[in-house]
């Protein structure tokens, strides 16, 4: 280990940091978002939607989850829960723009760690530059306010520290602390287990005391917080259904099913870059950076979610030893090479830019396909403890603006189990008569199911011709079924008497004049305008008012899904008569 020059260091890491401003994105646009700031607010004990205040005291976890319902023995922990209260103090205090701003700065600090860590091991600037720029592309689309992001600086200074043990030991008990830090922010913290071991392997001395007495209580760190046995709990669960989740979600999947070879394309190069050269220089790598390349190419071709760990953990490997197989040409040569590298990965960035570019990136809040509108609507009318049978990727948004005052079923924090979300996709969604058993065993009085999912298709096809679960609410993209024999109050004031959520409108042939017809379009109008003007545009069809209809369907078609039917009657009415 080496002193990094401060020079070297801070010219690298404004590159870099710079770069990934440019490639992240400024607004809050993942939807887990949501989910972390619904459990910090649960753990400050702030105020709920509706003006409800919580009745769980701040800083502790009730038994079971407030949220959701689907799994009713299960017991509740956040092994997020320190991350979790940082993120909501951010939000709170600074709102939305400075939410993101504080992810982009975690993310920029493990950027700057991975720099000084290649420093440290005796990587050169240029080569150390070149590799992370490449690593930008995957990972900056991955800046969130998500917690899974502390893991980028905290990977590179708890193997920085690992690495410096070997002539420090007492160090071992900074990565204890470090760990405890870790352990509260997210369940990766069991990575450090293995950089641990293999920071004792590279000790002179193995009999030190204190070395195994750290790596013997590194596993009990989250029962120094309010995490406990939860943290292993998700682990064990994502071990043992990771088939589920990597069929229901992309980040779980492995890069090599990816399209985006642009994004993709750096890690195959610095895994056969980084095997080729630890190969050749194996007798001078420690156990440790043996360990760091290792642990990082499994998880990176493991999971796309592990992607930027090539930056946290592969770049400052292979960049030291990529340094040292050129160590013997001319000081003129080295210089060039480098230049020529740090040049080729910033056309590679640039790339990346021209990418980003091109590419609308929406916030998490405001946006009409989100089920944000439909969630302020159960917020609002919904009575309290009612049960809501809900598509999974709605979780987020259900728990941030209308949980707990209404519980749903299942989101994507993952925290009810596979088996739980097993059921709901191969059962619940798929067959209706399942749906029915599961709502009278769980007591589920709202249904709500977003247009054109495919897993649930079966389902909403069944709630809209179901007479004991009328349509309440629909803005086009989400549509609300209450159970009539449950949900009496709600039904009275808000259910539609001749709207379907549908867009194949020609079951209101013959219904154009009927009262209730209007006075649901009265109601549409109020609340989703785009649904009733496509509505309206449509009876105009009917009627024979090809200009009215054209000009209604130009005015609602920008601001709904997708449909076949309402662009063939768009095309209908620009026929010439």
């Amino acid at each position: 280990m080496i002193r990094p020059d401060p020079r070297a260091w801070l010219l690298a890491s404004l590159i870099v940091v710079s770069a990934l401003y440019g490639l992240a994105p400024h607004r809050v646009s993942d939807a887990d978002a949501l989910s972390r700031l619904a459990m910090g607010r649960l753990l400050s004990g702030a105020t709920y939607p509706a003006a409800e205040q919580s009745s769980q005291p701040a800083l502790s976890l009730p038994a079971s989850d407030p949220f959701t319902f689907a799994n009713p023995g299960a017991r509740f922990g956040d092994p997020e829960w320190l991350g979790d209260l940082g993120l909501y103090a951010l939000y709170t205090r600074l709102g939305e723009t400075g939410l993101q701003a504080g992810a982009l700065v975690i993310a920029s600090a493990g950027y700057v760690l991975s720099i000084g860590l290649g420093l440290a091991f005796g990587a050169s600037p240029a080569s150390l530059t070149a590799m992370l720029l490449c690593t930008l592309p995957a990972a900056a689309a991955r800046v969130a306010a998500r917690n899974d992001l502390h893991m980028w600086w905290l990977l590179p200074l708890f193997a920085w520290i690992a690495a410096s043990t070997a002539a420090q030991p007492r160090r071992f008990g900074w990565l204890l602390l470090l760990g405890w830090l870790w352990a509260n922010l997210h369940s990766s913290f069991v990575l450090g287990l293995p950089l641990m071991a293999a920071a004792i392997a590279d000790l002179p001395d193995r009999r030190q005391r204190l070395p195994w007495i750290a790596v013997g209580c590194y596993p009990l760190l989250p029962w120094l917080g309010l995490s406990g046995a939860s943290s292993y709990a998700q682990l064990i669960d994502h071990l043992l259904g990771g088939a589920t989740y990597r069929g229901l979600l992309s980040e779980w999947q492995s890069p090599l099913s990816s399209s985006g070879l642009l994004a993709i394309a750096p890690l195959h190069l610095l895994f056969v870059l980084g095997a080729l050269s630890v190969w050749r220089r194996r007798r001078e790598a420690s156990w440790l950076q043996i360990a760091m390349f290792a642990g990082a190419s499994a998880l990176a071709y493991g999971s796309r979610r592990f992607l930027p760990l090539t930056a946290a953990l592969m770049v400052p490997v292979i960049a030291v030893h990529v340094s040292r197989l050129g160590s013997g040409g001319r000081l003129v040569q080295r210089r060039t090479l480098s230049a020529i590298a740090v040049i080729v990965a910033g056309i590679y960035v640039a790339l990346g830019l021209r990418s980003v570019n091109h590419r609308v990136v929406a916030s998490v809040f405001g946006r009409p396909e989100t089920p944000e509108r439909a969630a302020r609507f159960i917020a609002a009318h919904a009575r309290a403890g009612s049960r809501l049978a809900n598509v999974f990727n709605d979780g987020p948004w259900l728990l941030w603006f209308s949980a707990p005052r209404v519980r749903h079923y299942l989101d994507p924090r993952n925290n009810l189990g596979a088996p739980v979300l097993a059921h709901y996709i191969d059962e619940v969604l798929a067959d209706p008569t399942s749906f029915e058993a599961e709502a009278k065993r769980l007591n589920i009085s709202l249904a709500l199911m977003r247009a054109r999912d495919p897993r649930s298709a079966s389902l909403a096809s069944y709630l809209t011709n179901a007479p004991n679960w009328p349509l309440i609410y629909w803005d086009g993209y989400h549509a609300l079924h209450a159970r009539a024999d449950r949900e009496q109050t709600l039904i009275e004031h808000f259910a539609y008497r001749k709207v379907r959520p549908q867009f194949d409108l020609s079951y209101l042939d013959g219904r154009m004049n009927d009262p209730a017809l209007e006075r649901d379009l009265k109601r549409l109008e109020q609340e989703t305008p785009p649904v009733a003007q496509a509505i309206r545009a449509y009876q105009a069809l009917v009627a024979g008012d090809a200009i009215r209809a054209a000009a209604g369907f130009e005015a609602a078609l920008p601001e709904l899904p997708e449909s076949r039917e309402l662009l063939t009657y768009w095309a209908r009415s620009l026929r010439p008569r």
